[in-house]
């Protein structure tokens, strides 16, 4: 595959050169967030000739409908069904399915189905899942099907990314390396949309405060992330990010089992646990 405007790590793009060349029926891309898994499926399957055939997490509404929603759906299991009776049908040029997972994941209902389709592949018919979670993926799932891990770029390579970006100065373009450090879709993304660089930006002073603030800051930080799942969840990802880089700079058994704790609270709310309850865990 003709490398990417994307910039992928070189041992990345080898693996998914030579994948490639024989793609095979089921393909897992797994990566951590903004390092492009979805970009760099949807390429492979416009690569090989594919219509553009995406499957993304949805939450049903008040109204009963179901939409699109990346910070609190899944696969759901219509969707599922729906592709099964689609892909009974033959077709003149290969179909290539993209699950774009972002964070999500699908029900174990919604796996269970999704492995009859694996267990019956059709001539034609390959599906790529593009996710950040692969622990959340049945072991049957993964078993069935080749893995590629999308690796962080090189340094060098987010480097010669911040470098081509136009109207930044010192400050934004710090504060991208830290926050996005080998993920040239989240530089991308933080470069291109004002208001989500600044969310961000609060978050991760929200992160500074729940990690050195008073009892009473962290307590007030926490309550603010209460009906915003998505956003607590980026929230302990950089309180992590941060005390990573505290730990390789000084042994601190404290520190070391909080990072630990963090994970677990980071998990729970990835399965619907409750906000408020694991936010405040976290503080105290």
């Amino acid at each position: 595959m003709t490398q990417s405007p994307l910039i992928i790590h070189p041992t990345t793009q080898l693996h998914i050169d030579m994948i490639s060349q024989n793609l095979p029926h089921a393909l897992i891309l797994s990566g951590p967030s903004g390092v492009g898994v979805a970009t760099i499926a949807k390429q492979l399957a416009k690569h090989h000739g594919s219509p553009s055939l995406t499957i993304e997490p949805k939450k049903k509404g008040s109204d009963g409908k179901f939409s699109v929603d990346f910070n609190a759906g899944s696969m759901i299991i219509d969707d599922i069904r729906e592709l099964y009776s689609s892909t009974r049908t033959k077709h003149s040029q290969k179909h290539v399915y993209v699950f774009d997972f972002g964070d999500r994941t699908m029900s174990v209902q919604a796996q269970n189905a999704f492995l009859k389709l694996l267990e019956e592949p059709q001539d034609g018919t390959h599906f790529i899942l593009a996710t950040h979670r692969l622990d959340k993926l049945l072991p049957t799932i993964i078993s069935r099907s080749q893995t590629i891990q999308i690796l962080p770029v090189l340094q060098e390579q987010t480097d010669e990314l911040l470098n081509s970006v136009s109207n930044i100065d010192q400050t934004k373009r710090s504060r991208l390396q830290f926050i996005a450090k080998g993920l040239p879709a989240e530089i991308i993304r933080l470069q291109e949309d004002d208001a989500y660089y600044e969310k961000r930006i609060k978050i991760m002073q929200d992160a500074k405060t729940m990690i050195s603030g008073t009892p009473y800051e962290k307590l007030l930080t926490a309550h603010a992330y209460k009906d915003d799942r998505s956003g607590a969840v980026t929230l302990l990802g950089d309180m992590m990010m941060q005390l990573t880089v505290v730990l390789k700079s000084t042994k601190n058994t404290a520190q070391a089992a909080k990072l630990t704790q963090l994970i677990d609270t980071q998990d729970a709310l990835n399965v619907n646990g409750n906000i408020r309850l694991h936010l405040a865990r976290s503080v105290v």
